[in-house]
């Protein structure tokens, strides 16, 4: 069994609700974001312009999916993805394409009992 730093490393990597995502107004084709981070206490920014690439764990946060669900996405062809040095990327617009399609709802389901 293998504890110690390496642990560390593996969970403060999958944690995709360390990061809050803050798109930048006002919005567009052309609009990027921010992402917040927060690791070990601290408190991080990144700016991420229209036509940059995230990789699957921020592309998670930006979506309010869990990392597998994106990983299943991107296997079976419903995202697509790009290697950078080995890394899944996805692309800004696409993640932004996956938003639009996917809106939630607003307001609530009412069901009605027969």
């Amino acid at each position: 069994m293998r504890t110690g730093c390496y642990d560390s490393y593996i969970m403060g990597q999958a944690r995709p609700d360390l990061i809050k995502p803050y798109w930048e107004n006002p919005p567009g084709p052309r609009t990027g974001l921010y992402l917040h981070r927060t690791i070990n206490g601290r408190e991080y920014q990144a700016r991420v312009p229209w036509n940059e690439s995230l990789t699957q764990i921020e592309t998670a946060a930006v979506l309010g999916t869990t990392l597998m669900t994106v990983n299943r996405w991107v296997r079976s062809g419903k995202l697509r993805d790009h290697r950078v040095r080995g890394k899944s990327m996805i692309r800004l617009p696409e993640i932004k394409r996956i938003l639009a399609e996917h809106r939630p709802t607003r307001g609530r389901r009412i069901f009605l009992a027969g």
